[in-house]
């Protein structure tokens, strides 16, 4: 039986999510091998791993998994509008609707502690305000886990978000909405922070010009995570729309985006020993290096310094604690 919510749509029964779905696991590849370059110089040029890099790894679980759960639900109709669903198909594709975006919440604001301990890195911990974004992005780890709790709360019992002979009570549709719409503002506006801030430290930084361009460009595409957030936060209502299953079609998308694109700039500025390496320029491989892995001074520390020389290449910096 078909559940036939309100007028045939214009169109008739489409698939509209192919495209959707081949941006998201194109992008989800290559933040992955970004993720794994990160894991390949830190481990064998720095022979050291960092939380931020147990942060950063699960985020990319995460993503890879949202992926695969959004292929699933389209596999039960997903993409498709609910007119023409079966009330089984119509089911299923809610309950891999509310798995989905549960996933795709911690994945977008999981990273956004990577990024944070990259930042505090970088930069050294002598100024208490870079602690902000640290504080910051846990704050916005809990209030996303919350979201999550609320999705399958908001109806008692949760099963009745997709099994419809329940008896049940739900809340309005606008109390999760407007908490979305809170949290995702949230991550936006993070997401612009960490790509401003950044841009300011970094060029006061003790480094050549073309080193700081490269630094500031690639902490900037946050700005990109950030549009795209906002983006996403203005379709959210498009999800308690009577079309369940073709509504949320562009939100994946944008959400996707901004996801990648932060594993994307936590991973870039973690890659000089691979590049250098590429490039057959040495680079030290004592494992007590420590930080950025880019080697960065702060004009005007008072950290002490010490200078790592390789046996046949150049001295490389050293922030101490």
């Amino acid at each position: 039986m078909s559940a036939q919510l309100g007028p045939p749509p214009v169109g008739g029964d489409q698939f509209g999510a192919t495209g959707q779905l081949t941006a998201m696991w194109v992008l989800t590849g290559i933040s992955t091998v970004f993720f794994a370059a990160r894991l390949y110089s830190r481990s064998v040029y720095l022979r050291r791993l960092g939380l931020d890099d147990g942060v950063i790894g699960l985020s990319v679980v995460l993503n890879i998994v949202d992926c695969i759960v959004t292929q699933i639900a389209c596999h039960y109709g997903v993409g498709r509008h609910a007119y023409y669903l079966t009330l089984s198909e119509l089911s299923q594709s809610l309950k891999y609707l509310l798995i989905l975006q549960a996933f795709g919440i911690m994945a977008s604001v999981v990273p956004k502690l990577g990024v944070a301990i990259l930042i505090i890195n970088i930069v050294g911990t002598s100024n208490r305000g870079r602690w902000i974004f640290y504080f910051a992005s846990i704050f916005l780890i809990m209030f996303g886990a919350l979201n999550c709790i609320f999705l399958f709360a908001q109806c008692s019992p949760p099963r009745a978000i997709w099994e419809f002979d329940l008896t049940h009570t739900c809340w309005k549709s606008s109390v999760l909405v407007n908490y979305s719409i809170f949290v995702g503002s949230y991550s936006g506006f993070l997401d612009l922070a960490f790509a401003i801030f950044p841009v300011t430290l970094f060029w006061n930084l003790q480094m050549k010009l073309k080193r700081k361009i490269v630094l500031c460009v690639v902490m900037g595409l946050g700005v990109i995570a950030s549009i795209c957030a906002f983006i996403k936060v203005s379709k959210l209502k498009l999800i308690a729309k009577e079309d369940p299953t073709w509504s949320p079609l562009n939100l994946f998308v944008w959400a996707g985006v901004e996801i990648n694109v932060i594993i994307i700039c936590a991973c870039v500025p973690t890659l000089r020993p691979l590049i250098d390496a590429i490039f057959n320029k040495p680079w030290p491989t004592s494992n007590r290096l420590t930080g950025d892995d880019i080697a960065l001074v702060a004009k005007g520390s008072t950290r002490s310094q010490k200078s790592i020389t390789s046996q046949n290449g150049p001295k490389y910096s050293e922030q101490l604690p």
